[in-house]
């Protein structure tokens, strides 16, 4: 038996394209996919003021969002005259359109959990212990929190978008549950006892404004530091390339948060997508059962290193017991890496995001050419 179900990854065929400049007016980049009307997203240059910027605006302008840890700048409303005032401003460095993302759909398969893949067994999940003291986070839709895999280790974090922590949004909270159960499931998991945050900034219509994911970021930014605590944040989100999100993964990464990116799923170099061309996150690929590449991976020399992407078995939500298995994607891989680095945090201490990639790398194995990590 096969059901479909929405995956929260997210991807974008669509190209940048600039207008302008006219005269001294900050180029205005636009998407060719789906935006929110007259929304923007404005990155205010190094040494603005941001207040006095934004007293500035005219009336009617409508901020949605003010940015000040996933980067300088902030997000809004703009028609007509208001647009063209921040245009002409010398506090802006760029301007972009809001784009609208969707989730896509895969299937899992079967009522029962299926045997893991060998292919990557040996390397990935032989050691399934601890990542005690450590906080994942997942921007995306949610998580079934209640499920007995997380054990009391999965909470809900914020929400942006003006949607609401529901847990009856049963399909759209059911891939983020089963991806969170690899990352810290109790026997689906690597970080057995690892924490787990859902920062939710997707709707029922399973779509979001990168605008929201963005205050995400900026929410964990501020979240972690707080805390004091190692954290990483899983985003197995994609688009084409798109600044905003890019900056706002570097500025995480930068305040010594780990971040793990799934590569994506169009088959395409993945350096052209983001956030995965973000040189600095731990950028995921995906792998088959017999260890050859998944056919839908995006690839490239930005993939550092690649994780199981297909007969995945996850937590379902049909009761707080449930599991199935997943036919998986990069998601799935980048879940169980972000896994990893979470029990290497437990094991060795925390580190700066640079060396624990680089640690990752060097105890990687290679299988059939793919560079597969393991915990050490």
């Amino acid at each position: 038996m096969r059901s479909t179900l929405i995956l929260a990854f997210l991807t974008s065929s669509v190209c940048s394209v600039v207008a302008g400049p006219v005269g001294d007016r900050v180029p205005l980049t636009k998407r060719a996919g789906p935006i929110k009307a007259n929304s923007y997203i404005i990155k205010l240059k190094d040494g603005v003021s941001k207040s006095a910027h934004l007293t500035s605006l005219l009336s009617g302008s409508k901020v949605a969002y003010t940015y000040d840890r996933a980067f300088q700048g902030y997000s809004a409303q703009l028609d007509g005259k208001a647009l063209e005032y921040v245009r002409q401003s010398k506090d802006v460095e760029y301007i972009v359109q809001d784009e609208i993302v969707k989730l896509q759909d895969i299937s899992t398969s079967g009522a029962q959990v299926a045997a893991r893949n060998t292919a990557y067994e040996d390397f990935s999940l032989v050691k399934r212990v601890n990542g005690t003291g450590v906080d994942v986070y997942q921007i995306d839709t949610g998580i079934y929190t209640v499920h007995t895999q997380f054990g009391g280790r999965a909470k809900w974090g914020a929400t942006f978008g003006g949607m609401e922590m529901d847990m009856a949004q049963v399909m759209i909270l059911l891939i983020r549950t089963a991806l969170a159960s690899v990352i810290v499931g109790s026997t689906f998991g690597v970080a057995t006892r690892a924490n787990i945050t859902a920062i939710k900034a997707f709707g029922d219509d399973g779509s979001a404004n990168l605008s929201d994911i963005i205050q995400g970021i900026n929410w964990v930014i501020t979240t972690a530091a707080s805390t004091g605590r190692p954290s990483i944040i899983s985003i197995t989100v994609t688009i084409s390339g798109y600044q905003p999100f890019d900056n706002a993964v570097t500025n995480a990464l930068n305040a010594g948060i780990h971040v793990v990116v799934a590569a994506g799923d169009q088959n395409v170099d993945a350096s052209t997508i983001s956030p995965a061309r973000v040189t600095a996150a731990v950028t995921v690929g995906a792998v088959a059962a017999n260890g050859s590449k998944l056919s839908t991976s995006n690839f490239g020399s930005v993939v550092d290193v690649w994780g199981p992407g297909r007969n995945v078995p996850v937590a379902w939500i049909s009761s707080p017991n449930a599991a199935l298995t997943l036919v998986g994607t990069t998601a799935s891989a980048a879940s169980n890496v972000a896994g990893i680095l979470a029990v290497a945090i437990d094991n060795h201490g925390n580190k700066s995001p640079a060396a624990l990639q680089a640690d990752l790398k060097s105890n990687a194995q290679t299988v059939n050419g793919f560079l597969i990590p393991k915990v050490w």
